[in-house]
């Protein structure tokens, strides 16, 4: 059952797009990260008046050697009275039934259709680069050529970040709560709730067009030097805003829904877990004298992040 459930977690993350990637553009890195503990990016202070919102920037993918430990966020969440969830979507608690009737249908959108593989339904110069990254990073034991380009795309990514010595950013959130439970602070889910069996069916709608047009810009962040994106993982670890800043920060999962072909649903989900993080964060914001909250870095850095969407509704904005 738990097995079931992964693999429905990791369908429905290739889905809404989940796996943040971002285009990369810095010199490359020339050494390499000790192992040890490393702080993470200072806090950005957002406020009105005397209250005041405490921001982390997080990382989807960071150096496997650090173990994150900041005193700045420790001592930042012990003095808040409520900690927010980062944004995102969560689906609906599912009984033991409907996990395995989504579970049959994951299988049968994760394939391609009539039992083809990706050579034959991917145009042949897309499939020559998709093979040069697969050659290049997938594990031996795992083959994604009967899968749909999506889920082979988001397969071929996780591949290279492992390959790359980087692994899951999600240990730092995991960190962050459990500081607010050693803290005793109220812990608040921002995440957006959606229907797992209505995202699954919006995602057989979308068109191979779109499918594929997402695939080659997913393939395209991988084509970049590896160097970069070590980069900026190791220019996070160690709280370099100066060099973090430096990096463009564009929004692929929107890039991708904005190819006609996919659902306005799928859409909506991402705005949707914007808007409720937005909503809980200005709640926050009015009901307490100290917030503490984490969000992806490019919310912070671009111009188009919920930082800027709380700076354009006159909140005060402080930079690290």
């Amino acid at each position: 059952m738990l097995q079931r459930l992964n693999v429905l977690r990791n369908w429905l993350a290739s889905v809404a797009l989940l796996a943040a990637t971002v285009v990369w553009s810095a010199e490359p890195a020339d050494q390499a990260l000790a192992p040890g503990r490393y702080p993470g990016p200072p806090l950005w202070r957002v406020s009105k008046g005397d209250h005041e919102l405490w921001l982390f920037g997080t990382l989807s993918m960071v150096p496997k050697e650090m173990k994150w430990s900041s005193p700045d966020a420790e001592r930042a969440i012990a003095g808040a009275e409520e900690v927010l969830s980062p944004p995102g979507a969560r689906a609906a608690t599912l009984r033991p039934v409907q996990l395995l009737r989504l579970w049959l249908r994951v299988r049968e959108l994760s394939a391609n259709p009539d039992g083809k593989q990706l050579a034959e339904v991917l145009p042949a110069d897309l499939y020559a680069r998709y093979s040069a990254l697969r050659n290049r990073y997938a594990r031996r034991e795992r083959s994604h050529e009967d899968q749909r380009p999506i889920i082979a795309a988001r397969r071929i990514y996780e591949d290279a970040v492992e390959t790359m010595g980087l692994v899951s950013g999600r240990e730092v959130e995991s960190g962050i709560e459990r500081s607010a439970r050693r803290a005793d602070v109220k812990i608040t889910d921002t995440k957006f709730p959606v229907d797992p069996e209505s995202l699954l069916e919006n995602a057989a709608q979308v068109s191979f067009e779109a499918e594929s047009d997402c695939f080659d810009k997913l393939l395209a962040t991988l084509e970049q030097d590896e160097d970069r994106i070590l980069l900026r993982a190791r220019a996070w670890a160690i709280g370099d805003v100066a060099a973090l800043a430096r990096f463009e920060y564009p929004d692929i999962r929107r890039d991708c829904l904005a190819f006609p072909g996919w659902p306005e649903a799928l859409l909506g989900t991402l705005e949707g877990a914007d808007d409720r993080w937005l909503e809980e964060a200005e709640r926050a914001l009015a009901a307490n004298r100290t917030t503490f909250g984490a969000v992806d870095l490019r919310e912070l850095l671009s111009s188009d992040g919920l930082l800027a969407r709380l700076r354009e509704r006159g909140y005060d904005v402080q930079a690290p």
